[in-house]
């Protein structure tokens, strides 16, 4: 006696790409999301003068800053560096 008969299915049960992609992209931002906020959040650089007083708790004397050297499009490129000197 047969209780059923097999049907074939009308699409595969598994894998199903579309929730393995989405799930995949969840968790890599996720994961990405985590590594940036511990990485911030264990970076015990000073940066500036508030991150100065700020880790020895209370107001220092600051006595030298270094600059920050931004270089600019005209800086790399010594023709129009040249010209802009002309001008003046």
């Amino acid at each position: 006696e047969v209780v059923d008969y097999a049907e074939e299915p009308d699409r595969p049960s598994s894998p199903n790409v579309l929730l393995n992609t989405f799930a995949g992209v969840l968790a890599g931002f996720l994961i990405s999301c985590g590594i940036v906020f511990l990485r911030e959040f264990f970076d015990t650089r000073i940066r500036d003068e508030e991150g100065l007083s700020e880790y020895f708790n209370y107001e220092i004397p600051v006595l030298g800053v270094i600059p920050s050297l931004e270089e600019t499009a005209e800086d790399r490129n010594p023709k129009r560096s040249r010209q802009r000197n002309e001008k003046r």
